[in-house]
């Protein structure tokens, strides 16, 4: 399902976020010798929450959602922690919150390594739910990887400086059984 508009609140000044990648049914891939490399969604942002709204001209009967995030390595940050969410009745309801369970990291000397963090390497997220009839989804980021690094403890012991990112390949937006017969 397409949306009709789509925003981030943290969108930068100088330059429009390519929004088209998130739903343009290609599950992009930061991997070398794949068609679609570096085609997906980035956005670079100094705090959290933010949010990535989808909007459609009309109401929709939705009831799942495939968030295609991407795994962490060197500069591409896998999603940790978020919320969807829909609008009904003037505000915003939540379908469901994602905690990641991420133990801190330690840090460390070791030969060349600075800190030893854990990441569960989680990268897509599948969202089935009872119908809801919406005009809008959203995503509140709560929280990403610094890159590879799981966390603010691995980032300060590599002197890595790491902004927070939203790297996406692909959101899937579905409409209900009973509206596709």
């Amino acid at each position: 399902m397409q949306a009709s508009s789509i925003t981030f609140s943290a969108e930068p000044e100088d330059k429009k976020p390519e929004y088209e990648r998130l739903v343009d049914e290609i599950i992009a891939s930061p991997h070398h010798g794949d068609p679609h490399q570096y085609q997906y969604f980035g956005v670079q942002f100094a705090e959290a929450p933010q949010t990535l709204e989808f909007r459609f001209d009309e109401q929709q009967s939705i009831s799942a959602v495939m968030v295609h995030s991407i795994r962490a390595d060197n500069l591409q940050t896998a999603l940790i922690d978020y919320d969807l969410q829909y609008y009904a009745g003037g505000e915003w309801v939540n379908i469901e919150q994602v905690r990641t369970p991420l133990p801190e990291s330690v840090a460390i000397s070791s030969g060349p390594t600075k800190s030893s963090g854990w990441y569960m390497d989680q990268n897509m997220f599948l969202h089935r739910f009872d119908t809801i009839r919406t005009d809008r989804l959203r995503m509140v980021v709560h929280r990403t990887t610094f890159g590879l690094l799981p966390d603010s403890i691995a980032r300060e012991a590599s002197g890595w400086d790491t902004p927070f990112t939203l790297h996406l390949r692909e959101v899937q937006i579905f409409r209900s059984a009973q509206d596709n017969q």
